[in-house]
């Protein structure tokens, strides 16, 4: 069974008890109750509150799903219910994975609300198999987009803001990208924007005068802000789509001396799977095998397209934003990747349970009923049939196809038998190997 995280919800529950929790919730709130559907990215999540200040930052946050006459009978995708002020009940987050409900009581904090919002969103996307999410803000410098993404209180948002007072910077997302359009002959990686408003910590009204200058007009709670991108400078500093070139992997690692380092696909891949976060993705709600592998294959094919940098943000802000930005005029990034980087193990591209599938196949084929076991010689006997003795005694045969296909053929396995070096279509086949099989 997917197993949920445990500081976004507290626990996973059964449908009986989602739909206790769901009519304990309605009377409480009774007839005081806030509906908003927000839309992200085609994913309906509605927020049932009785709390004023979570329905404000929800219509805040995102793009409306339809008109406000239709909330009450729009079909959404998931559905969050935050009910606050419940005498002698423990704040608590509870999530329905079938049905997609998060049940929340006496959790006042937004921050909670959106998350979970964001966790229902790739619940969906992950389900459907059908994945378009990055958790990391964008920036395009001139045309070509930046990624950043970190571990939680790395700097993300820091180094975010001061990128953007790059001449030519110009702000896509804070915390979430969606993926438009992935490939195609050009290789691309398109975006457009999730959020209609950036919820931003206010400790970056310190680092950045353009934002300290529009806080006190933006609407304000748990240490947060509500921040219009379109403020911080119209269409010269903030724009809805474009494409990713790079992605900065922000950690702090306080007992190493590097600052930046450039990643293989592999290194990159690895990391992503190993974060504290996976993916480093805090929003992310449902957990299994099976999802981790679908991630997995996504970021594969994201991976790609772009140039990956790990940053050491305990050296100093000023180093760390320097080597960024470094790499950003130079366009580094677009010079061929670290050699030795290629072909990952095959434990990285499919589950230990499709192994254990397709192991368990390959032996029930002995003893199946349309295989036969021959000697040899009983072998060679059936193979004559169909050849033409030579004066010299030997067998001539001819077959319709002559030969495999090298450039189509992979060899997958250990590392001591997987092949090395590969072509494009070849990476193809070992991406989609987990669908293949």
């Amino acid at each position: 069974m997917p197993r949920s995280r445990s500081d976004i919800v507290d626990t996973k529950i059964s449908l009986d008890e989602r739909n206790e929790l769901v009519r304990l919730a309605e009377m409480y709130m009774g007839h005081e109750i806030y509906v908003w559907n927000a839309n992200i990215n085609g994913i309906v999540v509605q927020l049932r509150t009785n709390d004023p200040h979570l329905d404000d930052f929800y219509r805040e946050n995102w793009f409306p799903a339809g008109g406000v006459e239709h909330e009450h009978i729009t079909r959404p995708h998931g559905v969050i219910y935050a009910v606050t002020d419940v005498p002698e009940r423990k704040p608590r987050a509870c999530y329905h994975v079938e049905t997609k409900t998060a049940i929340v009581f006496n959790k006042k904090s937004y921050e909670i609300v959106r998350s979970i919002a964001l966790g229902i969103a790739c619940d969906v996307s992950e389900e459907q198999k059908d994945m378009h999410f990055i958790r990391g803000s964008l920036v395009d410098v001139n045309g070509e987009g930046v990624v950043i993404t970190a571990d939680r209180n790395a700097g993300k948002t820091t180094h975010t803001f001061l990128l953007l007072e790059l001449e030519g910077a110009r702000i896509h997302s804070n915390d979430w990208i969606y993926i438009e359009h992935l490939g195609g002959e050009r290789g691309r990686v398109s975006t457009l924007v999730s959020e209609r408003k950036f919820l931003v910590k206010k400790s970056v009204t310190k680092i950045s005068a353009r934002v300290k200058q529009l806080a006190p007009k933006c609407k304000k709670g748990d240490g947060y802000i509500v921040l219009d991108p379109w403020w911080i400078g119209g269409q010269e500093k903030f724009l809805d789509t474009t494409r990713i070139k790079v992605i900065f992997f922000l950690q702090k690692r306080p007992k190493e001396n590097w600052v930046c380092t450039r990643l293989s696909q592999r290194e990159a891949l690895n990391l992503l799977k190993t974060a504290p976060d996976p993916f480093f993705n805090p929003h992310w709600i449902v957990r299994s095998e099976d999802r981790m592998a679908l991630q997995t294959s996504f970021f594969q094919d994201v991976l790609q397209f772009v140039a990956c940098y790990r940053v050491n943000t305990c050296a100093s802000i000023l180093d760390v934003q320097k080597r960024i930005r470094e790499i950003i005029r130079s366009k580094e990034y677009l010079t061929e990747p670290p050699e030795g980087e290629e072909i990952p193990e095959i434990e990285q591209i499919v589950n230990g349970r499709q192994l254990e599938s397709v192991k368990r196949a390959m032996k029930k084929l002995y003893s199946s009923k349309n295989v036969s076991h021959p000697s040899p010689q009983k072998l060679k006997d059936m193979a004559i049939e169909h050849g033409t003795r030579t004066k010299f005694g030997n067998y001539s045969f001819v077959s319709t196809v002559k030969n495999r296909s090298a450039d189509l053929t992979v060899v997958i396995g250990s590392s001591k038998v997987m092949s090395k070096k590969l072509n494009e279509r070849q990476k193809r086949i070992l991406r989609n190997l987990p669908k293949t099989l």
